[in-house]
């Protein structure tokens, strides 16, 4: 490779494929379906939330905190409904080795 913007191009690739970690999807049959339920929730309880918000701006606080809790619920209610017993067996397995609630 001579051309430099070539090589700056693969430096950058290369660059990429060192320093991120790369999200594999599950190999569940109702994974896309799972995940479309999930980003339709996220938008439609920050579209609520906005409007919440414009309303009473003060209110900031109080709108985070009960939005937290309420995505936590939400996505083990999407998560239950969705996955097989392995599935869900799984991915608890994944949350407990990341950390995550």
């Amino acid at each position: 490779m001579s051309d430099p913007m070539y090589v700056s191009l693969y430096q950058a690739f290369l660059k990429t494929q060192e320093n991120y970690t790369y999200y594999t999807t599950p190999k569940l049959d109702s994974y896309l379906d799972l995940e479309t339920k999930f980003e339709e929730l996220i938008r439609q309880t920050l579209s609520v939330k906005r409007m919440e918000w414009l309303e009473d701006p003060e209110n900031m606080d109080k709108l985070v905190s009960e939005d937290i809790g309420g995505f936590q619920s939400s996505i083990h209610t999407i998560m239950s409904a969705g996955l097989t017993k392995e599935a869900t067996g799984i991915w608890k397995k994944r949350k407990k080795i990341s950390g995550s609630s």
